[in-house]
Formats: C-alpha cells, sequence, structure tokens
C-alpha cells in the first residue's frame, strides 16, 4: 500500500470479507444468487466522493481472504483488476477471527468467523504519520464496528473529519446506529451505499430500513 500512496494519499479500501458475507446474507433473504457488480461500486464511490467534496481516489484496494489454489478465485482477482481495483490477498486461514483460550475448531463446531477488522484498523493507523504533511482522504468499504474507535480517534488528528465509512446502511452492524453513525454524532463521514443498491446488487434495498430496526431493537441487549 505504501508503494501507491501519494503525499495526499485518497484511498478507497474495500474489505472483501463484509462484501461477500454481504452476498451471502442477501442470497439467503432472498432466495435467489446476489452479487456485487463492482465496475458499479467504483463509479458509485467515485460519485459519492464528489458529493461530499472529496478528492477521486488515486488508487482503491480489495482485501481479500483467497485460497491460492482456486481457480475460480483467480478468476475474481482478474475482474477485480479489470473494474479498476488493485487486490491484496491473504490465504483465507489467516482472516479467521481467534477461538476462546484453549479451544480447538472441533470443540466450536461452527463455521470459522473471519474479518480483517484489526488488519484495517492497523492501515488507518498508519496515516497518522501524514498529519503534519497534508490529509489523506480514506474511505473504508465495510460493516465491522471493530473501526469505530480507531476512525473516531484517527479523525481527531486532522482538521477535518478525513475516515470514512461507505456501506449499505440497512446492513451495518447494529452497533453503529446504535451509538450515532447515521445521525452525524461520530465526526465519521458516512457513504450509503442504500440508495445505489439496485445498481450494485440489482435489488432496492430502501425497503429493508424497518427489517434494519427490528433487528437493532432485537439485539440491544448484545
Amino acid at each position: 500500500m505504501a508503494s501507491n500512496s501519494a503525499i495526499n494519499p485518497s484511498v478507497d479500501i474495500l474489505d472483501g470479507i463484509s462484501l461477500h458475507d454481504l452476498q451471502e446474507t442477501l442470497t439467503d433473504r432472498y432466495s435467489k444468487k446476489v452479487a456485487i457488480n463492482y465496475s458499479a461500486l467504483k463509479d458509485v464511490l467515485a460519485s459519492l466522493r464528489r458529493s461530499k467534496g472529496w478528492q477521486p481516489a488515486n488508487t482503491s484496494i480489495v482485501h481479500l481472504s483467497a485460497d491460492p489454489d482456486s481457480g475460480g478465485q483467480q478468476r475474481f482477482q482478474s475482474m477485480l483488476g479489470h473494474s479498476g481495483f488493485s487486490c491484496e490477498a491473504v490465504g483465507y486461514r489467516e482472516t479467521y477471527v481467534s477461538l476462546p483460550p484453549g479451544r480447538t475448531p472441533a470443540e466450536v463446531n461452527s463455521k470459522p468467523v473471519a474479518s480483517f477488522a484489526a488488519r484495517l484498523a492497523y492501515i488507518a493507523g498508519m496515516m497518522v504519520k501524514y498529519v503534519n504533511v497534508s490529509t489523506p482522504q480514506v474511505l473504508f468499504v465495510t460493516h465491522a464496528f471493530e473501526l469505530c474507535d480507531p476512525l473516531t480517534h484517527l479523525n481527531l488528528h486532522f482538521s477535518k473529519p478525513t475516515f470514512g465509512l461507505a456501506y449499505f446502511s440497512s446492513l451495518l452492524d447494529h452497533r453503529w446506529k446504535a451509538v450515532g453513525l447515521l445521525d452525524g454524532k461520530l465526526g465519521i463521514p458516512f457513504f450509503d451505499l442504500d440508495v445505489h443498491s439496485r445498481a450494485l446488487i440489482g435489488i432496492d434495498l430502501s425497503s429493508a430500513a424497518t427489517l434494519s430496526t427490528d433487528r437493532s431493537q432485537a439485539f440491544t441487549r448484545y
């Protein structure tokens, strides 16, 4: 990433795990195959940047959890390249969330949970080196709530909020809404993809607001 960052870095960083899981969630919910149109996503992110007065991204990177022996995943990475994205692929086992101490996968007996949250938080933290040089404009495409505190605190280092979040508001981790992301209470610029959902995934998610609210209420003790 450092080699792609200009003195005034303007970067889109996509959480491939978050986007993959979104596809699976919607495929189950609507009983039909749902896939993200990445070419359209590239254009939407550029449009959203313009709407908030941000500079165009000088690089767009998708972080992927990958099996190097999978031909399908190699083709997927090639597609992302043709859509204007760079790929940062790591072995899928490296992305698994740690099990409770002393537990083995057999004992847990569930599908491993994968996350790029720690990796993305590290990348965000590295941007502090620009605090006395320039103002980076970094847009994270993820639903992961683990980035809440890092992005909130990092924005305090610059003269204006410079670390933003883009995702489908109806599919965010419910805690983002509970702490006021959508109400502007965190100082994190939010770029809502819901209004572009038909172009991006072929489904209008605007009607999902009620479902999302119901889910947030159901998780109030979580």
